[in-house]
């Protein structure tokens, strides 16, 4: 999985509750894969309405929502 402790931070200042320890429920939102076409059972288990992300498709939402929020 994706340890990266400044993506983690990056979610949670937007309201996320980010934890790079946590595992996949129904309720996940986000997750971050390594790579396009990674798969895994946490990647299996995610809900269709979730994201799945690479890290620099992460950082391109959270540019997106800050964007969206006047956040800079």
């Amino acid at each position: 999985g994706i340890r990266d402790t400044d993506l983690e931070n990056a979610f949670n200042e937007l309201g996320f509750d980010a934890s790079g320890s946590k595992g996949v429920t129904n309720s996940t939102v986000v997750l971050i894969i390594p790579f396009e076409g990674f798969t895994s059972s946490k990647v299996r288990k995610v809900t269709p309405q979730c994201l799945v992300l690479t890290p620099n498709g992460a950082w391109n939402y959270i540019n997106e929502l800050q964007m969206r929020n006047g956040v800079r």
